[in-house]
């Protein structure tokens, strides 16, 4: 987990525009034998998006499953923005909605 406090202009003393004061970054791994499933949240705070207007908090959440199998395989699949969130971390750029990542890997 992590706190990020106060950013500001170091010649103005204003708030920096695009950058929360706050974040905090969460997670839960479980596994059982070669399954393993983690969880993971990010929540950022409040930030400006100009001198005078601000942008609300958000949350993403992410969801990985990894298996391992044959001794050296692991597949894996996550779903990022898991609730489909409509969020930017810089105001009229977009994040991607829901989308899926499916891999396999080979360890020699």
């Amino acid at each position: 987990m992590s706190f990020n406090v106060e950013k500001v202009d170091n010649d103005t003393g204003k708030d920096l525009t695009y950058i929360s004061d706050y974040e905090i970054k969460s997670g839960v791994r479980i596994g059982y034998k070669g399954l393993q499933t983690q969880l993971i949240n990010n929540w950022i705070g409040p930030q400006m998006k100009s001198s005078s207007e601000e942008m609300d908090s958000f949350d993403v959440w992410d969801l990985t499953a990894r298996s391992k199998f044959m001794e050296n395989w692991e597949v894996k699949a996550s779903v990022l923005n898991l609730f489909d969130e409509d969020y930017s971390y810089v105001y009229g750029y977009p994040m991607p909605e829901r989308n899926y990542k499916l891999g396999i890997t080979y360890k020699f």
